[in-house]
């Protein structure tokens, strides 16, 4: 019985030799890897900032880019030139009198165009574009060099719309000629 109250008294002795070995994690310790996980979560979140303001960014630039092409559509559904004999450059008076651009009836009608925030055809105003300007602009250019500005006709018209907003800009170039004819639907 002698020997068996000593095995366990030196089991118990063991166990508690154990105890006293494990170390428990000191301040310092505690202080090194909670500055570690502060770390590498202010990467990780940087990290997410970045790709949600990105895809953000590329979603307005998509949408900047679909209202100047659908400006740009509507541009080219209409005549080179006045349908009259004397055709003048931009909008006539009996076209804006409304307001809207109902009344256009050839390209160069548009030149000098803007409207913030964009507005449809009739003048209705385009959902979620708070912020955004459409504008157009329609010059001459010379048949010889198509990045030459000219003051006189030369069967050539450049149409540039442009749409911004206070992060990105998107733009639509084209260039029409005399023997534009948009489609008809008669």
């Amino acid at each position: 019985m002698i020997v068996t109250t000593e095995l366990r008294e030196q089991r118990y002795s063991l166990r508690e030799q154990r105890r006293s070995d494990r170390r428990a994690f000191s301040l310092i310790e505690v202080v090194i890897s909670s500055l570690i996980v502060g770390v590498v979560l202010v990467a990780a979140l940087n990290t997410v900032g970045s790709a949600t303001s990105g895809a953000f960014r590329t979603g307005e630039q998509g949408q900047a880019q679909l209202l100047a092409d659908a400006l740009m559509a509507e541009i080219l559904g209409l005549g080179y030139e006045e349908p009259v004999d004397e055709p003048i450059f931009g909008p006539e008076l009996d076209e804006t009198a409304d307001g809207t651009r109902t009344a256009y009836d050839d390209v160069d009608d548009y030149h000098g165009w803007e409207a913030k925030p964009p507005v449809e055809k009739d003048g209705m105003v385009l959902p979620y574009t708070e912020g955004w300007i459409r504008a157009v602009n329609v010059e001459f250019v010379s048949q010889g060099d198509l990045t030459e500005v000219v003051n006189s006709e030369e069967d050539l018209k450049q149409i540039t719309v442009t749409v911004t907003n206070d992060r990105v800009t998107a733009t639509a170039l084209m260039v029409v000629s005399d023997a534009w004819r948009p489609l008809s639907y008669d």
